[in-house]
């Protein structure tokens, strides 16, 4: 799927008449894809193939599959035009969320000027078209902060992990060292990714205490030992990747273990890696015992894949499937991204302080009004004047 969305957006044929059985070649335009394959999935069976033309992606793709792409690209902007209220709420959390992370990162840094980008050009677009806001892309914020003359530039990425979009973001950055005195960019949310699946971190620590806490709270638990002793599992569902990365989640399971919730259980959309697909996870949870499961989001920001993917009322969403094996005696999904959690924003300050400290800059360097921060938002926000932040997140903000 991976391929799929970078042929996406490296564009499709600017003909109107394109879809099934046409080939989409790449152009300038990336939206006609989404317009024209949202469009057609009123009229169109799932089995349905579109011909994609673009890069190492050659061949027929059912649609369904090309839906599941589209959505991923955008679910981070949380609605696209024609979707419901429900949808353009989802936005909104999204972009509130992303605020509130810019919010603590300034408070936490009063002497530095703290600015948004998006790595996502299709977000800046619904962005625009919603709130008539104008945010910068990577490439805008990089030259804005060269234009106005930065000379310290931290970028802090809202990322999960290192993957696809963190590799893009790094490479993006790089090619402007020489612009700037100094340049470090910060953690994503799970730190360093590790040589194999017993490999953990403080970081995921910190993480795996957040989401547990938070979850055990809104169930009325008071810790995930109680949870267990009440026979209650909690399956926490993150995007996935083809990315070698991937093994981030099941460093994620092994640190769950590590704490001793022996009820916490970690899986993925996408099934990469593939002891995460949802399956595999009914089964681990049937084997250890639970009658009662609580599906919660891995992810930054809880959009589509949250509401849909994870809650949705369709056969193949994780609550249908858990619902569907007869296993359990409760399913039960709780809507929130980690991006709202008290602890991670403070997770995200201490990466960015310790990018600031990486670069031995002086409390009176990083006072000079031409300092900059940077925190990048694949999915999530962008903008900068005489400093840079950015944000990146998969289009989960969720992604990855």
């Amino acid at each position: 799927m991976e391929k799929i969305k970078k042929a996406i957006m490296a564009g499709v044929s600017s003909r109107p008449e394109v879809g099934v059985g046409r080939t989409m070649t790449p152009t300038a335009s990336a939206i006609l894809l989404l317009v024209l394959s949202i469009g057609a999935r009123q009229n169109l069976r799932n089995d349905d193939n579109i011909v994609i033309t673009a890069g190492d992606v050659q061949g027929y793709y059912p649609l369904s599959v090309v839906d599941d792409c589209i959505w991923d690209l955008i679910e981070c902007a949380g609605y696209a035009e024609g979707k419901t209220a429900d949808d353009r709420e989802r936005a909104w959390v999204l972009e509130s969320t992303q605020k509130e992370i810019n919010k603590a990162l300034q408070e936490a840094n009063p002497d530095w000027s703290v600015r948004r980008a998006f790595t996502a050009q299709i977000i800046i677009n619904h962005v625009e078209a919603r709130d008539d806001e104008v945010i910068d892309n990577m490439q805008q914020a990089l030259d804005r902060a060269v234009e106005n003359g930065v000379k310290n530039l931290v970028v802090q990425p809202t990322h999960l992990m290192h993957g696809a979009e963190y590799d893009e973001m790094t490479e993006a950055i790089n090619g402007y060292k020489d612009k700037f005195e100094s340049v470090a960019i910060a953690e994503p949310m799970l730190g360093e990714v590790g040589d194999d699946a017993t490999v953990i971190n403080d970081d995921k620590k910190a993480v795996a205490q957040a989401i547990t806490d938070e979850a055990c709270k809104e169930a009325g638990f008071d810790d995930m030992k109680a949870a267990a002793d009440a026979g209650t599992a909690f399956v926490f569902m993150g995007h996935g990747t083809s990315h070698t990365a991937n093994v981030t989640y099941d460093q994620m399971q092994t640190q769950m273990d590590d704490l001793g919730f022996t009820n916490a259980f970690i899986g993925t959309v996408e099934g990469e890696p593939e002891d995460t697909a949802c399956d595999k996870v009914i089964e681990k949870v049937k084997e250890a015992g639970f009658k009662n499961v609580i599906l919660r989001p891995l992810m930054v920001v809880a959009g589509d894949h949250a509401n849909n993917d994870m809650a949705g009322d369709d056969a193949d969403s994780w609550k249908s499937q858990f619902e569907a094996s007869g296993d359990f005696d409760s399913v039960d999904c709780q809507i929130a991204g980690l991006g709202r959690i008290a602890a991670v924003e403070d997770l995200y300050v201490a990466h960015t302080k310790a990018a600031i400290d990486s670069l031995g800059a002086s409390d009176d360097a990083a006072a000079e009004d031409t300092d900059a921060k940077a925190t990048d938002d694949s999915a999530d926000d962008a903008q900068a004047d005489d400093a840079a932040e950015t944000t990146a997140d998969t289009a989960e903000a969720d992604a990855e």
